[in-house]
Order: C-alpha cells, then sequence, then structure tokens
C-alpha cells in the first residue's frame, strides 16, 4: 500500500466514525487530525525502538510512515473539496 493510499484509508476510517456525531466537512477535519495523532504514534514507537530513517531506508518503515504523514493533510483536503463541490453542485 502506498503512502498516499495508507493515509486514505486512515482519514477516511476516521471520518466514518467520526461523522455520525459531525456534519461531514467536520469530520474531514477531525479525522485528519485523528490520523496525525495516530502516525505521530507509529513514529514515536519506531523511533524508542531504535529504527531510524538510516539503518531501516531499505526497508522504509519509518520513511514510509513519514510519508503517510505528508500525504494526510492532502488526502483530507481532497476528501473536503469533494465534499464542498457535491454540495455546491445540489
Amino acid at each position: 500500500m502506498t503512502p498516499k493510499e495508507k493515509a486514505e484509508q486512515l482519514v477516511d476510517s476516521f471520518r466514518n466514525k467520526i461523522v455520525k456525531y459531525l456534519n461531514a466537512f467536520m469530520g474531514i477535519r477531525n479525522a485528519k487530525m485523528c490520523a496525525l495523532i495516530c502516525v505521530d504514534e507509529i513514529i514515536d514507537i519506531l523511533e524508542l525502538n531504535g529504527f531510524s530513517l538510516q539503518e531501516y531506508h531499505d526497508k522504509g518503515t519509518l520513511e514510509y510512515w513519514l510519508h503517510v504523514k505528508d500525504e494526510i493533510p492532502i488526502v483530507a483536503n481532497e476528501m473536503a473539496e469533494k465534499y464542498s463541490n457535491k454540495n455546491i453542485k445540489k
């Protein structure tokens, strides 16, 4: 799974749970924050266990999650834009 696909999966997963309580746009915003917190926790655990970019560059573990973190805001903005465009067309 690419970092972008993982970012989409995380944001969408949180959005589906949050949107029950908030409107869809606010759900996307909050889902983005939850996904970022989740990825930060994963990165912290990897760093605490001695994973570094230099040591595991070939395996891509830490680097992968750093790329996922970069993709989350992009994916969330794309989702929000789709939601806005969908509602404007109605």
